[in-house]
């Protein structure tokens, strides 16, 4: 094992922090990626959902990180109070508007973009 891996001092470690910081930016890009082109990540595209702002438009990619993702994540990271941040965001959706701490900081709501289904029951005669 390498010198200082065990204590979190170590080469090791470095790499370890390094990796996850890239990983991280990463993941964040892509999704702020996928909701600025189409509205929709590949969970919000599955369920047939779609971020937008108050307006109905898709919002641009500066609000999408800046005000967002970023917040909450940073929030996340503080002393104390970080780790209720994450619970306290999902904990938003029981409001009465259903949105997210997330949601409210950046005026973006996320709305329903299931296609009405047409089933002909005629076929089964």
């Amino acid at each position: 094992m390498l010198n200082g891996a065990a204590d979190g001092t170590g080469v090791a470690s470095v790499y370890v922090y390094a990796l996850t910081a890239l990983l991280w930016i990463i993941t964040i890009a892509f999704q702020c990626y996928l909701m600025h082109r189409h509205g929709q990540t590949i969970g919000k595209n599955v369920f047939e959902i779609a971020m937008v702002d108050l307006e109905g438009n898709k919002p641009g990619l500066a609000k999408l990180i800046f005000l967002r993702m970023l917040p909450v994540h940073v929030l996340s990271y503080a002393n104390y109070v970080g780790s209720f941040v994450p619970l306290i965001n999902v904990l938003f959706i029981f409001r009465k508007d259903r949105r997210c701490l997330h949601d409210l900081i950046a005026g973006t709501q996320v709305i329903s973009v299931a296609k009405p289904k047409q089933v002909d029951f005629s076929t089964f005669d």
